[in-house]
């Protein structure tokens, strides 16, 4: 399905009568073509509860191997924005905040002139939207084309998420998980356990956090939906006084189909702790070669499904780094959450592909 966009880009250009560059904005046609599907096509996975009854619940289909989620109807898609406006959601955030970042930036650094057409730099100065011109008819020469084409090019990115299906429009992001953190309560052992919302790279250790996390640091652990027995034993483990902490309710998450579910426990936890550790710890880790190498391994593969097994092992030196004095922990909890997601990761049921027998192929 073609969709047509004007989509606001900023560039750097010469504006007619002027002899040096400028930071101007305008608009630029974009069409996309919108992948689509019939409703029989979405098969229902799981629908979750997010924040208890404050949030309505949010329901999880399946096709092709992704899950989506209902985004808004098509009617309701966003074709276009304003600069400095009412804020655009998903399809435009990115390209709203490098306006916004630009702009002010061009303005701050370089007075009121490094901003074109003039009546940005005036609404600028009364904190007003931008009312934008199509760049075709901005009267201009070397343009920055590079810069508009990956403007462009990130629009066509974000749109490549979408799904539309019987007036509806869908956003394909990664699988929900449970997320535990351990703590103390009373005095007596206790658990935050909660659904987690995953967007397209999943647990990170960017300052952002996630889309629907108040706190950006990563979870202890995090459990498969249907992984109940997983989340049950992590607890006892913890010496959880019961195996389902009072805030916890299975009513917040209902399963309609286990098998589309595809992330692991131990893997998921690995790299969380791990995260935990880049987020967390910064601010009092020194130089040492085993901490420096989970820094690697977290920032170079950016989603949580993604990294060499080698992240499993460097977390168990992480613990015995702790144990010999070198902090990287910062509570006893911190140390015993990581210990059990290691014997997790040691514990994980590990496929080998066997080479096939002389006339057994």
């Amino acid at each position: 399905m073609d969709i047509d966009f004007e989509l606001p880009v900023v560039f750097s250009a010469i504006p007619n009568g002027r002899k040096t560059k400028a930071t101007m904005v305008g608009t630029v046609p974009v069409t996309v073509d919108l992948s689509e599907c019939g409703r029989a096509e979405l098969d229902s996975v799981a629908t979750v509860r997010f924040h208890g009854e404050l949030e309505e619940a949010t329901s999880y289909f399946h096709r092709g191997g992704n899950l989506f989620v209902p985004h808004c109807t098509l009617a309701d898609l966003p074709r276009t924005f304003v600069p400095y406006g009412k804020r655009t959601g998903y399809l435009f955030d990115k390209a709203d905040r490098s306006i916004r970042i630009t702009v002010d930036n061009a303005r701050h650094n370089g007075g009121r002139g490094s901003v074109y057409p003039k009546s940005l730099a005036e609404a600028r100065m009364i904190n007003a939207p931008l009312q934008l011109f199509p760049l075709d008819q901005m009267k201009s020469t070397e343009v920055y084309q590079d810069g508009v084409d990956s403007q462009v090019n990130r629009l066509r990115e974000r749109c490549a998420r979408l799904l539309v299906s019987d007036g509806m429009v869908y956003l394909r992001v990664s699988e929900p998980v449970i997320a535990v953190d351990l703590g103390i309560k009373d005095g007596l052992p206790d658990a935050w356990i909660r659904p987690l919302w995953r967007s397209s790279h999943g647990i990170t250790a960017a300052k952002t956090g996630s889309l629907r996390s108040a706190s950006p640091i990563p979870p202890h652990a995090v459990f498969r939906l249907d992984d109940e027995d997983g989340l049950k034993s992590f607890l006892a483990a913890a010496g959880m006084p019961d195996s389902r902490p009072a805030n916890w309710s299975s009513a917040v998450v209902r399963l309609d189909d286990t098998t589309r579910l595809a992330v692991d426990s131990s893997e998921m936890s690995i790299y969380s702790a791990a995260a935990r550790i880049v987020k967390k710890a910064q601010d009092w880790l020194g130089d040492h070669p085993v901490i420096d190498e989970i820094f690697r391994i977290v920032e170079r593969h950016t989603t949580d499904t993604d990294f060499p097994n080698e992240l499993g092992d460097r977390l168990v030196d992480a613990i015995a780094l702790h144990r010999d004095g070198i902090r990287v922990f910062s509570n006893d909890y911190d140390i015993i959450a990581a210990e059990l997601v290691t014997d997790m990761w040691d514990s994980r049921s590990v496929s080998v592909q066997l080479p096939a027998l002389p006339g057994h192929a």
